[in-house]
């Protein structure tokens, strides 16, 4: 079974948003945390001192990754309830004994099930986007 283009409209949305918060603050705090490590080495001598000095560094670029990454997966698995809901839906609705007619009605409704979810979740990448680069806009600081 092949998706629909709104589908697919969703993940090269999901892409590009996802893109554009790793350009303009995922990096940046990748930068500012390599540079903070490189000052560590002038710093520190002791070697369990350096390492906790760049341990530290990273911080920030971890809870990031964590940020960005944990509203993705969560934005995901949601989609993916909707798709569900959509097959559910379908099966729900065959006779006990489906025929081909059937069938095809049932494959029918799932497409056009799995377009609404679709639309429904490219209308919310917007508000992610938002959300999670407000949140990692208060990490970067």
């Amino acid at each position: 079974m092949s998706q629909p283009p709104t589908v697919q409209k969703l993940q090269s949305t999901l892409e590009a948003a996802m893109d554009e918060l790793q350009r303009k603050n995922l990096i940046p705090l990748q930068k500012d945390s390599f540079l903070c490590a490189a000052k560590c080495c002038d710093k520190h001598s002791d070697m369990q001192a350096l390492q906790q000095c760049t341990v530290n560094c990273q911080a920030k670029v971890q809870t990031a990754h964590q940020v960005l990454y944990g509203n993705l997966e969560d934005f995901q698995k949601r989609f993916q309830r909707c798709l569900l809901r959509c097959e559910d839906q379908a099966k729900d609705a065959l006779p006990p004994k489906p025929k081909e007619k059937d069938m095809e009605k049932a494959q029918d409704q799932i497409m056009e099930c799995m377009d609404l979810c679709a639309v429904e979740y490219t209308g919310k990448v917007a508000k992610l986007k938002a959300d999670v680069g407000s949140s990692l806009s208060q990490i970067g600081k």
